[in-house]
Formats: C-alpha cells, sequence, structure tokens
C-alpha cells in the first residue's frame, strides 16, 4: 500500500517480509504531478548483506551510437568483470541478445551453439549477420530473488574484406613455349567461407583478370574494381599482306592492348606463344561482391624458349 508525507525530503517505511519491492515516489500539487517508478528504484529486503551486482564489460560500448565493432569472420569474445557481495555466492548468469537493425535479413537460429549462461559471451565466427546487435546480461544471486542486475551492452558485425589470392607467389618467370596456369582458386570471402578456398556459388562473388606489359604500357593503369570497365580488348582487323608477317603490337599479353583478358574462370591458361620474349607483365586479379572489392597482382616475366620455372613467394 502506499503512504502519504507532507512537505518532507526523507521518508521511512518497514517491510515486513524478506522480498523485492517495486518503489514508485508520486509528487503532485494543485497544477501538476509527477510519478517516479523504474528499474532504479527498485527496493530488495534480504535476510543478510547482499547488494546489488556490479557489472562491466570493458572495451564493449553500452551505447547504440558507441556500439563496439566486430568482423563477422572473427570469433566474439565479451568478458565481464563482476563485483558481488552476498552472504550467500550462489548466482545465475544470463545472456539476451536481439539484433536492432530492422533493415538486416532475419538471423535464423540466433542463439544455436552459444552458450548463454556463462560471465563471458562467446560467439563463433558468421554466426552474427550484419547489424547492430543489443546484448543483455544478468546476474541474479539465487539467495535473494530480489537482488538482480541488468546491463545492455551493444556491438556492431561488419563486413570483412575480401581476399585476394593468386597461385605463385608475387613474381614468376615462364618461357613463351610453356602454357603458364593462372590460379586464384585460393581468394575468398572471409564471411561466408570456413575454408581458404574459392566457392564461387556460395560466395556469389565476381572477378576478372587483367593484363598489362610492366614497362611499355605506361599510360594504362590497372583498375582497383570492376565498375565502368572498358571493352575487353580483342584482336584488330588488319589487312596483313606478305610482307607483313606480324600485325601491329598494341601492349597487353597478347598484342591487342592492355586491359581484361577474355578469362571466365579463377583458374585459367595464358597462352605465352602470344606473348613477347624478354618482356615483364604484370596480371592482377580482381574480386568483388557487395560494397568490398579486393585484388592481387603478379610479376610475369617471359623468356625465351622453355626454361625452368621459378615462382617468388
Amino acid at each position: 500500500g502506499g503512504k502519504t508525507f507532507e512537505g518532507s525530503k526523507n521518508f521511512s517505511h518497514t517491510y515486513k517480509e524478506a522480498k523485492p519491492y517495486l518503489v514508485s515516489f508520486k509528487g503532485d500539487n494543485s497544477v501538476s504531478c509527477v510519478k517516479i517508478e523504474s528499474e532504479e528504484t527498485k527496493a530488495a529486503i534480504v535476510k543478510g548483506e547482499c547488494i546489488f551486482p556490479i557489472i562491466t564489460a570493458p572495451g564493449i560500448g553500452k551505447r547504440k551510437e558507441k556500439s563496439t565493432k566486430f568482423k563477422k569472420s572473427e570469433k566474439i569474445e565479451i568478458k565481464t568483470v563482476n563485483t558481488l557481495k552476498c552472504y550467500n555466492y550462489s548466482t545465475r548468469y544470463y545472456w539476451n541478445m536481439s539484433r536492432l537493425d530492422d533493415s538486416a535479413s532475419p538471423t535464423p537460429n540466433l542463439f544455436g551453439g552459444i552458450r548463454l549462461d556463462r560471465p563471458d559471451l562467446l560467439i563463433p565466427p558468421r554466426k552474427l549477420d550484419y547489424g547492430l546487435y543489443e546484448l543483455q546480461f544478468s546476474i541474479n544471486m539465487l539467495a535473494e530473488p530480489g537482488v538482480y542486475t541488468m546491463e545492455k551492452f551493444y556491438i556492431n558485425i561488419t563486413k570483412t574484406d575480401l581476399v585476394a589470392f593468386i597461385d605463385g607467389g608475387t613474381k614468376r618467370t615462364v618461357g613463351n613455349e610453356d602454357a603458364l596456369t593462372l590460379d586464384a582458386g585460393k581468394s575468398y570471402d572471409p564471411d561466408t567461407e570456413v575454408e581458404k578456398k574459392l566457392n564461387v556459388e556460395r560466395c556469389n562473388c565476381t572477378f576478372a583478370w587483367f593484363c598489362k606489359k610492366e614497362f611499355e604500357d605506361e599510360n594504362y593503369t590497372l583498375p582497383v574494381n570492376l565498375t565502368d570497365l572498358p571493352p575487353i580488348p580483342t584482336p584488330p582487323v588488319q589487312n596483313i599482306t606478305a610482307n607483313d608477317s606480324i600485325g601491329p603490337q598494341l601492349g597487353g599479353c597478347y598484342g591487342y592492348g592492355p586491359g581484361q583478358l577474355s578469362f571466365m574462370k579463377v583458374q585459367d591458361v595464358l597462352n605465352t606463344t602470344k606473348m613477347t620474349p624478354n618482356t615483364t607483365y604484370r596480371i592482377r586479379f580482381i574480386i568483388a561482391k557487395d560494397t568490398r572489392v579486393s585484388y592481387r597482382d603478379q610479376t610475369i616475366e617471359v623468356t625465351p624458349g622453355s626454361p625452368p620455372t621459378l615462382a617468388i613467394e
């Protein structure tokens, strides 16, 4: 029941039972009325000394605008530091989690594989989709049901950079009589791939190969993304007479001009017989997905004949 106090700032009340109570305060006069009632006004009448737990999580944001960022591909470990003082230290820990970004797609089985009854929260890689999450952590002192604390924390799951990779290292040497395999199969999206291996269908990535002569195509800059690309260079239309055994050289891998190669796969064969001996080429592989893009370069030195191959990692 309620009590009425007039003209006093300090109030006293005797509780008859040891249990939790919700205390509310209401103040009014002839023109206005104010009522205070929240979790912060609760009272726990206990049988012995037992204070409300103090919860902290160092490094984790306590406001939405101060949320802590984690990459989707990384293991998330949230450690709490808690202060307990009670005549009986039997406790119950519990985590709850909800996504606040309504524009994101639903996350199925949000809690599957996550232990929610420990002081520390461990979230496996790729478990949470991109977006803002509210984490609620509570500690209940089991000997005194009314003695509990709940704190909110906020994390933001962000995109991981794509990984572009070309087998053979940063520099390779090959003869112009030997076919050269270009293999970017170890490129991958860390947010979808557990293994460092590209699954084109699961990754849903786009990719392309590019080529230029390292020191001769000085006016051409290799692209860094896959937007607004010019057409793929093709053999020029020309009339070759008996005296013209070789057409004009326009640069690039095959003399058609620098730019995108017509490869449609992450692994393809470079026809070195069409390349100029004693010339250095730069190959670039670009992989893109949503707003992310990554690339990797490889320098190829073409020598005459069929010498031993050399790769520099």
